[in-house]
């Protein structure tokens, strides 16, 4: 559905033989500070006889930046239009009431991106990274289609031979790769998917007849050989030790880079020994709670983080517990350093301490549920996906024991 203006009951549309009034158009602000965005206008003002300031805050249910703005822009053409057709204050005009919302119908594909990327904000709970993602592919797509006269106005008019037609395009023309273009194909699936679970539009989704590109899956993030770890975890404990407790929560927790960065000393419970992931700070969006091994809870120790403010990030680039939260590729940038160091080529990561953690408690225990249960996959199949990717599960197809025939 369109943003829509609530029309000032002291503003009055031109009458026919009047002038145009004067007016200065409507834009988006976006303050240096951390205030959000707003539009800003100038209207005339009969009685004053002279433009008056007017500012239209951005309602708080557009929490992030991508929704705000998406909200903004539409706010901006709307309050244009009506500048345009003559729309000022005259206070001694007769109020014009502010007109009923329309019925809910079909949107079109305009109306419908604000409101999706505010669904995904606010509902979803998608962060600013796939919020950017989103906003970004449906722009793309939406610029393909004008620029090859796909002359679209509602969702339900998006076609399976255009889409595919598209992907084509990236593939072909923009030389993406598989990876881009399954992220796209998904973030574009699930606009579509949002349309029909929020009746914007219905049928059939015509995402879902475009094929998903085979990856290298495992290949990067490749897990550390015992030999290797001999040699790369004494040099780390020695040169920079910060780094060496970060690399502790990836391999003892089986946590995500991202996770740890977002991590506050609270989420430690250091009476029951558990860490406590909140949905916040979860890729999948979840509260998981998790045992702390016994390793991992001499190094929070060493770290002496119970003395510190419990809304204290634990890892920040100043390297001790702060209110600034460390920044996205600070383990990624420390950790080249590493890898120069010791000749390591691309598929090797600090993340690849989670797969080496995994691969190497599986060799010693055979036990997928537990390994599920500690990398918070929402089920079995997925951990053995996981496991395969890692080279592990072989011992599962046992032919020895295969009765005879003859």
């Amino acid at each position: 559905m369109a943003v829509k203006v609530a029309v000032d009951p002291a503003f009055v549309p031109k009458k026919k033989m009047q002038n145009t009034f004067d007016f200065k158009k409507a834009r988006v602000v976006v303050p240096t500070t951390k205030a959000s965005p707003y539009v800003l206008f100038y209207v005339w003002d009969v009685q004053r006889n002279d433009l008056i300031r007017k500012r239209k805050i951005i309602p708080v249910a557009y929490k992030a930046l991508a929704s705000k703005l998406a909200h903004a822009k539409e706010l901006v053409k709307n309050i244009n239009m009506l500048l345009k057709s003559g729309y000022h204050i005259d206070r001694t005009q007769v109020k014009i009431p502010v007109p009923e919302e329309r019925k809910e119908r079909f949107l079109t594909i305009k109306e419908s991106i604000p409101r999706y990327i505010n669904y995904c904000s606010n509902i979803a709970r998608n962060g600013d990274k796939e919020l950017y993602g989103k906003t970004n592919d449906l722009k793309k797509f939406r610029n393909w289609l004008a620029k090859n006269r796909y002359h679209f106005e509602f969702i339900s008019e998006i076609t399976t031979g255009s889409v595919q037609s598209y992907f084509d395009y990236l593939v072909e023309v923009k030389g993406i790769g598989p990876q881009t273009y399954n992220n796209t194909l998904g973030r574009l699936k699930n606009y579509y998917s949002v349309a029909k679970k929020r009746k914007w539009v219905e049928g059939e989704n015509p995402f879902d007849y475009v094929d998903r590109q085979r990856t290298s899956y495992g290949e990067k993030n490749t897990a550390y050989t015992q030999e290797q770890l001999n040699e790369i975890i004494p040099y780390v404990k020695e040169t920079d030790h910060y780094l060496f407790n970060f690399i502790g929560f990836i391999y003892y927790g089986l946590m995500r880079p991202s996770e740890i960065r977002r991590m506050r000393v609270r989420n430690i419970d250091f009476e029951k020994r558990l860490i406590r992931i909140e949905a916040s700070q979860s890729k999948v969006k979840k509260l998981d709670i998790l045992p702390i091994a016994d390793p991992l809870w001499e190094l929070i120790q060493g770290m002496n983080l119970q003395n510190s403010p419990s809304d204290y990030f634990i890892f920040t680039s100043s390297e001790k517990p702060g209110t600034k939260e460390m920044g996205h590729n600070w383990s990624t940038d420390y950790y080249k350093k590493i890898k120069t160091h010791f000749g390591l080529d691309s598929n090797y990561s600090i993340y690849g301490f989670k797969h080496t953690s995994v691969c190497r408690w599986y060799e010693v225990e055979k036990d997928i549920v537990r390994i599920q249960r500690m990398c918070r996959h929402s089920t079995i199949e997925m951990t053995a996906r996981y496991l395969k990717s890692l080279g592990l599960l072989t011992d599962q197809y046992k032919i020895d024991t295969m009765p005879n025939l003859f």
